[in-house]
């Protein structure tokens, strides 16, 4: 049998794109009206959107969604990739690093009155969470950061005169300009674009360094889409779930629509938990939600049917299925709320009246 053309696969993959899609309902809205800024989150970077030529589509376990053609072209040399390496997704980006990896901040823009000048706010530019998902505030620990405020104790980056780094990490959506800095003691600090943003790698170690720009791809090869316009969820209950991901979004501040911040995927038994609970939990009367962020939860199960609920944090607090809102609590918190979804996504104001709810998200600041 002949070897399949591009224009083949290109037909294989869209088919198995849209059969997806028809095992995915989506006929009940949420509705969404204006954002209501929390006035201390600082906007992600505003980089570029250049793509880059990449060898193949990583697909998130369960997605079934066919690989593209691979490419032989690279931006660096591709040594091997450990299989246990975590995927980690930012807007139209992914990226692979080590499982022992936490999680943290990256350096943001600085809108102080400084407009134009390239400078930069450390809001926190460390590791905030382990791999394991406990606190920490670690300046010594590997880790991946994104844009956005651990603490508001910020200090200034001037002129992107970045410090000695005491670990090794990965900044996703750091306005930076792509190129290669020394900084100082055998570090050095190499910054690509890709899928419209920006990934910065910081080691003494080219060898790691080329390892994890060698997994930089665009993002919307995994189960959670780099971008939406607002949360439909699905008329149906799975009946046996297998895996489910999870996709946390922020409102973008340059562009209509929710921009994701972070991926993850629990397995069989999480999303069992899940569902039983989200039945038992009280129900909430909510009449419009106003969040600027979303948690989407896809659930996979039999025949390929994919459940999404979603989660407001912010406004209207609950687990909103086509059956009502349920209770946001530890039991309907705790089976998704893993690995970097509490160094990401913001809790509700008041956690006062629901004890340990607290323990599973970014803390408001300011």
């Amino acid at each position: 049998m002949a070897d399949p053309t591009d224009e083949d696969l290109e037909q294989i993959m869209r088919a198995g794109l849209a059969g997806r899609a028809g095992q995915v309902d989506t006929d009940v809205p949420i509705r969404v009206n204006r954002p209501r800024s929390r006035g201390w989150v600082l906007p992600a970077a505003a980089a570029a959107a250049v793509g880059i030529l990449i060898v193949a589509a990583l697909v998130l376990p369960g997605a079934n969604v066919p690989v593209p053609p691979s490419d032989d072209r690279t931006l660096v040399a591709n040594p091997p990739v450990p299989s246990n390496w975590r995927l980690e997704s930012w807007h139209g980006v992914q990226v692979s690093v080590p499982p022992d990896w936490g999680w943290g901040g990256a350096p943001t823009p600085d809108h102080g009155g400084r407009s134009g000048t390239g400078d930069l706010l450390d809001c926190g530019t460390a590791a905030y969470r382990s791999a394991d998902g406990n606190p920490t505030q670690d300046t010594a620990r590997p880790y991946v950061g994104r844009p956005v405020m651990m603490t508001d104790a910020c200090s200034v980056i001037q002129g992107q005169n970045f410090p000695q780094p005491k670990a090794p990490y990965v900044w996703l959506g750091a306005a930076i300009e792509p190129g290669t800095r020394d900084l100082g003691g055998g570090w050095k600090q190499t910054t690509i674009e890709a899928g419209g943003s920006t990934v910065t790698v910081a080691t003494r170690d080219d060898s790691l360094s080329e390892q994890i720009l060698a997994t930089v791809k665009p993002n919307p090869g995994t189960d959670c889409e780099a971008e939406f316009n607002g949360p439909r969820v699905s008329d149906f209950t799975v009946a046996e779930p297998s895996t489910m991901s999870v996709c946390a979004y922020r409102r973008s501040e340059n562009a209509p629509g929710f921009k994701l911040q972070y991926a993850t995927e629990v397995d069989a038994e999480a999303s069992r938990k899940f569902l039983a609970a989200v039945d038992a939990a009280p129900k909430l009367q909510c009449i419009d939600t106003y969040t600027d962020e979303w948690v989407v939860l896809r659930i996979h199960g039999e025949g390929g049917k994919t459940q999404i609920i979603a989660v407001d944090t912010a406004d209207c607090v609950g687990v909103h299925t086509s059956k009502g809102t349920a209770e946001l609590n530890v039991a309907t918190v705790s089976p998704w709320a893993v690995d970097g979804i509490p160094a990401y996504v913001i809790g509700p104001r008041d956690t006062s009246g629901t004890p340990g709810l607290s323990d599973y998200f970014r803390g408001m600041l300011g």
